[in-house]
């Protein structure tokens, strides 16, 4: 008899057990912007952060910097432009892709790591741009080349500078 209550008092502890291990952990969780609860945590969509996937993450990205630039061209020289500023905008095209004003407006996209931007070769106003960049916390840099297949001529400028 004491065999068979030892028994009974274990298998009501593994069911207890059991049973109590068995809550849905995503039950009160939501997600926003299409991201998916996984074991209470969510996990976040393309071009989202944060711990409700609330925030884009281009967000980050976004403002008027006041920017040194040093140039440097095959040609014409190098020099530095103080004082000048950059604006970086959000494209309509996508979440994942911001519009950076240098005097042309050149589209960027947003990497999976939330703090760097990647611009993929394309033509503005007969110059063709690629470059990469970066934003930590209200600093901002970026190598953007740009090449003048008129001249031909390329031009590297690199830019730091501070959220206004």
């Amino acid at each position: 008899m004491k065999k068979l209550n030892l028994l009974f008092v274990a298998l009501v502890g593994a069911l207890t057990f059991g049973l109590s291990s068995c809550t849905d952990e995503c039950k009160d969780v939501v997600c926003e912007n299409a991201g998916t609860c996984v074991e209470g945590v969510c996990e976040c969509t393309t071009g989202y952060e944060g711990e409700l996937c609330a925030t884009e993450m281009r967000a980050k990205f976004l403002g008027t910097y006041n920017t040194t630039i040093g140039v440097a061209c095959d040609s014409t020289g190098s020099g530095n432009i103080t004082d000048y500023a950059v604006s970086i905008s959000n494209s309509s095209a996508a979440v994942t892709k911001i519009l950076i004003n240098i005097g042309s407006v050149i589209v960027a996209d947003v990497n999976e790591d939330g703090s760097t931007f990647t611009i993929a070769s394309q033509l503005v106003d007969g110059y063709t741009y690629t470059g990469t960049g970066s934003v930590t916390g209200a600093n901002l840099s970026f190598t953007i080349n740009e090449y003048d297949a008129s001249y031909p001529e390329t031009c590297i400028y690199t830019a730091t500078g501070t959220k206004q």
